[in-house]
């Protein structure tokens, strides 16, 4: 039921875009193919500044293709058929199947203003500058698709249906230093409040008819710079969602490898051969030929750059590729192959598989453990070394409490300072010593010294 749901909101969408650019391509400012304009309708500059349509000039009945400031007060300033006027108002600018950019009428033959017969998906677009430019689309570039999945109200970026980015939950955005700010942000888009990027503020809208995600722009009128009070964003062949020509990387789908989940990346199955941080990256040289490497060119002309990557990630041979020059892809595949930077980068760019060895994690294990140890067994020299200084000083406390409740004398005592052992000797009180000496009497004295007398010592006992 939602299945069937989901595709008649797709329709209804594409039926109300395929009806709006064919009636009322006056909203818009791209001429696609089969499109039809006419004298009653005309394209507008993304910044509303110029228009382009069939204007006539006074006093005459005749018509041309012209463009002038949507604010018209000069006139044209452009005429597509100056030489070639259409004498009524029959005219009709469309891009023929043909791939050609022409001005119907019913008055004469078709004036043609391009032609390029062997040009892919043709648009021709009225820039903010005023100029009128034809364009080739890459129509291979279609290996992306960005999905609004509505079971779990979030973004999806598919490669040839499978997953590989998601933009998280949506979630209300909370900001302590500005608790006035009300954003719902998703988990995966957006670092914060920073008015010099663009700030989202996105909806979800879900009722009984449709459900759908918006966005509109937190703009800072004193901080936020110009160039980003516009926003637009666009899937590339890539698989990134960009907006404003590059000015802001929403999702980066060249980070994803299957292996990782950082910034909205998406697990996958992946080759049993690869090694979970093994990665491309883009360099200037060459495979050496002097290795087992060769070169294998597959000309398939509906390849696109992240085909050439999935065939490469997906071979265990494959080392690295490139797209080729016009169409298709150019691998380079053997085990033992070594890659040459050019210093110069003079010689073409390749990406190239870039391994981390696969007992790189043992070796960062290994000194994580050794580290580790060595923690513990400093910390136990130094508790031991506490421990046994502690037990120390105990012991000279025991020694010296013993001195001072001595009564006379002891027997040999042999001291011990620091871990050094003294000599034996007899330990006496200061009472003792006065007793012996009758308190350093005179008529002891034996002699004297600039530091100190000498007195006789009578044996009390």
């Amino acid at each position: 039921m939602q299945m069937l749901r989901a595709v008649s909101i797709i329709m209804t969408i594409f039926l109300l875009i395929f009806y709006y650019s064919v009636s009322h391509v006056s909203s818009v400012g791209t001429l696609k193919q089969r499109d039809r304009l006419n004298s009653s309708a005309y394209l507008v500059s993304a910044n509303g500044v110029f228009t382009l349509g069939f204007y006539s000039l006074e006093n005459t009945n005749n018509s041309y293709l012209g463009v002038w400031f949507t604010k018209n007060i000069y006139g044209p300033i452009w005429l597509g058929n100056r030489d070639k006027p259409i004498t009524d108002n029959s005219g009709v600018l469309t891009i023929s199947n043909a791939r050609k950019l022409v001005i119907n009428s019913s008055r004469g033959d078709p004036i043609e203003l391009y032609a390029n017969e062997n040009g892919m998906n043709i648009t021709a677009t009225l820039l903010n500058s005023g100029n009128f430019v034809v364009k080739e689309m890459d129509i291979n570039a279609g290996a992306f698709t960005l999905e609004w999945d509505p079971s779990r109200h979030r973004l999806i970026v598919r490669r040839r249906e499978v997953a590989y980015w998601t933009s998280g939950e949506l979630k209300d955005y909370i900001d302590e230093d500005r608790p006035d700010l009300k954003l719902k942000k998703f988990e995966n888009i957006g670092d914060g409040y920073d008015p010099y990027n663009f700030i989202y503020n996105f909806v979800n809208v879900t009722n009984d008819d449709e459900d759908y995600m918006s966005y509109s722009l937190e703009i800072d009128p004193v901080l936020t710079p110009e160039k980003l009070k516009n926003s637009g964003w666009k899937l590339d062949s890539e698989g990134s969602i960009i907006d404003h020509n590059g000015v802001r990387i929403i999702s980066d789908v060249s980070r994803c490898y299957g292996y990782n989940t950082r910034e909205g990346c998406e697990f996958w199955e992946k080759p049993k051969c690869r090694n979970h941080r093994e990665t491309f990256s883009l360099r200037s040289g060459h495979f050496l030929p002097i290795t087992d490497s060769y070169a294998v060119y597959d000309d398939n002309s509906s390849l696109t750059k992240s085909d050439c990557r999935g065939n490469c990630w997906n071979d265990c041979e494959c080392v690295g590729y490139t797209a080729g020059s016009k169409s298709g892809c150019v691998y380079w595949k053997g085990k033992y192959s070594t890659f040459e930077l050019s210093l110069d980068h003079s010689e073409v760019d390749k990406y190239v598989l870039i391994p981390e060895p696969a007992n790189k994690g043992k070796k960062k294990m290994i000194w994580i453990i050794i580290a580790v140890v060595i923690t513990v067994v400093l910390l136990l020299l130094g508790s031991s070394w506490f421990i046994m200084r502690k037990t120390k000083q105990g012991k000279m406390e025991e020694e010296l409490e013993k001195m001072i409740t001595l009564e006379e004398y002891t027997d040999n005592d042999e001291l011990d300072y620091d871990g050094r052992k003294g000599h034996d000797l007899r330990l006496f009180t200061y009472s003792s010593i006065l007793a012996a000496t009758n308190s350093f009497s005179s008529k002891n004295k034996l002699g004297f010294s600039s530091v100190s007398n000498c007195d006789r010592i009578k044996d009390v006992n």
